[in-house]
């Protein structure tokens, strides 16, 4: 398994230090900045899976850094800061933040927040490059657009179904409990089709 590699940014020593000491020990690679000038430079110039960031940093602030990472990078980010209104924890968040943590924490927490964070950031690039398969259709998301590929029709004897394309993004449906107008088949086979065509929701009816 490869090794995740989290940014840690905070002007205080004591606190990079106490950040990097657990977080090495648990297991993650780690890299780490005193002042948003040196932030913004090691995310140009590497790929992190998490971001640790402080609010009060010299030069940009840490929500400055964050508005300007969330134009080319997407990684989760976890503020660290010792202001604790509300308004401050709502204000990162609407700017990109991921979570907010107010210090003092405790590591427990902070381990437990920054092991949340990567395993939902995780669980989204599995489910956004994961095919889904239905009956012999495959549906694919690239990018944003979506593809449809038909691997096999089944047929038994004269009677067969329309299967669906899942083709949601353009509001596809399918004649799985629809009626279909252009071949005639139903979900319950008693209209005899081989078509396999699609129709869009604006051409069915429900039985």
């Amino acid at each position: 398994m490869t090794q995740q590699t989290i940014l840690v940014v905070d002007d205080e020593a004591p606190m990079r230090k106490l950040l990097l000491n657990n977080l090495k020990a648990s297991g993650y690679a780690v890299r780490s900045a005193a002042d948003g000038t040196e932030a913004l430079k090691l995310l140009e110039e590497n790929r992190f899976d998490l971001l640790l960031l402080d609010i009060n940093l010299p030069g940009p602030n840490g929500l400055q850094v964050l508005e300007a990472m969330r134009h080319d990078v997407e990684m989760p980010v976890l503020m660290l800061s010792g202001r604790g209104r509300e308004r401050d924890k709502v204000e990162a968040l609407d700017r990109g933040a991921d979570d907010y943590l107010t210090k003092p924490f405790g590591i427990a927490e902070l381990l437990a927040r920054v092991k949340a964070l990567l395993r939902r950031a995780s669980f989204g690039r599995r489910a956004a490059s994961a095919p889904y398969r239905y009956k012999g259709w495959r549906s694919t998301s690239r990018l944003g657009a979506h593809e449809l590929r038909e691997s096999r029709f089944h047929s038994r004897g004269a009677s067969s179904k329309c299967w669906p394309t899942l083709h949601a993004m353009e509001a596809k449906s399918c004649c799985i409990g629809r009626y279909c107008k252009q071949c005639g088949a139903d979900s319950t086979g008693t209209n005899p089709s081989t078509c396999g065509r699609s129709f869009s929701g604006s051409a069915a009816r429900s039985n």
